[in-house]
């Protein structure tokens, strides 16, 4: 899944995400070799904590998150 948003947003164009999310994500994601920026500090929700972040997408997030998950080269876009 995270191979197929950076596949998509690279071929879109689209060079950064923002998104409000749990507030694990930006280690985990940053563990993939992504650069996250947080978005302010983290807000306490009745299911989890959260908190908003920028993601920046580029061909070497792409590559290293094939590399993490042991994926090949191959597109995971339908006639990508």
């Amino acid at each position: 899944m995270l191979c197929g948003l950076l596949e998509a947003c690279l071929k879109l164009g689209i060079g950064r995400i923002s998104v409000v999310c749990e507030a694990f994500w930006p280690e985990r994601l940053e563990q993939l070799g992504w650069h996250v920026t947080r978005l302010g500090r983290v807000l306490n929700h009745p299911d989890g904590d959260i908190l908003a972040m920028l993601i920046q997408v580029d061909e070497k997030t792409l590559e290293s998150t094939r590399v993490a998950y042991c994926l090949d080269d191959a597109s995971v876009i339908v006639g990508g």
